[in-house]
């Protein structure tokens, strides 16, 4: 392409086009491409024809003359023609991979709903930073959207200190099994405490670093019900270690008062007849 204009196209544009060498020969390439793609690839021809960075390599659509949109990814270089400032472009069919592409992102769409719909808290952490939240974390843990990621996980305990004592442990479980279970008291954006059940899962990182997906579920009700029953549990062994007390401090009280008229009533009963009244 030479300014704004086609100079020479090969059989496989002429075909992705449904147009002959003659229709293409001289006519403005824009009047080919997509009109949501128009700004893109003009902005890139500009910017490669000065000199200045451009995308090497992307994909975007044409039109057919039959009115088929057509993906294809281009691939270009600035070159001189005839003493002008032109672009070599490579074109290749990129209608396949922008359909695999699609399913991929729809599904990946699909799965980050599933996510964000579950009642249960999920996060994905890399490296001590929590990379991903889903909104129910986000709720349980008192964050606005958006807050808690890129945060350090640290974040998330009552205090660093707590936090370094916690991860020798869990590093080493998900080292040797790949997951971890287990309940920890955590930390609210207002200060308050909460106790969570957590399970995590060690997943494969392209960087050689650790990344886990970990689930969160608040277990702070169940834990004071558990708290309340032991306090009463407590009570009530006092209150039986009180009454054994009470018992055997009063039999000590009435023993030598008994003693002495269970002695009498036998005195009576043995020398009674001998005895006047």
């Amino acid at each position: 392409m030479g300014g704004s204009r086609f100079i020479y196209a090969n059989a496989f544009l002429e075909r992705c086009l449904n147009r002959t060498l003659e229709e293409l020969r001289g006519a403005p390439f824009t009047h080919f491409i997509h009109p949501g793609d128009v700004e893109r690839v003009v902005e890139n021809h500009r910017r490669r024809l000065a000199g200045e960075p451009a995308e090497q390599r992307y994909t975007f659509r044409i039109l057919a003359a039959d009115g088929r949109v057509v993906w294809v990814e281009l691939s270009a270089v600035a070159i001189e023609w005839e003493g002008k400032a032109a672009t070599l472009s490579f074109l290749g069919d990129g209608t396949q991979r922008h359909e695999r592409e699609e399913k991929l992102l729809a599904k990946t769409r699909e799965q980050e709903v599933m996510l964000q719909s579950t009642v249960i808290g999920i996060g994905l952490i890399a490296s001590r930073q929590l990379r991903w939240a889903n909104s129910t974390l986000e709720a349980l843990f008192g964050y606005p959207p958006g807050a808690l990621q890129g945060q350090p996980v640290a974040l998330l305990f009552r205090s660093e200190t707590d936090f370094n004592a916690v991860l020798p442990s869990v590093l080493a479980t998900l080292d040797a099994e790949g997951r971890y279970a287990g309940e920890l008291e955590l930390r609210r954006a207002d200060g308050k405490p909460i106790w969570v059940q957590v399970h995590g899962s060690r997943m494969p990182a392209s960087d050689g670093g650790i990344t886990s997906l970990w689930t969160f579920v608040d277990i702070t009700e169940r834990k004071r019900a558990e708290e309340e029953l032991l306090n009463a549990l407590t009570r009530e062994r006092e209150f039986g270690q009180m009454k054994s007390r009470f018992v055997a401090t009063t039999s000590h009280e009435f023993r030598t008062p008994l003693a002495g008229i269970l002695s009498s009533i036998d005195l009576i009963a043995t020398y009674g007849e001998r005895l006047d009244r």
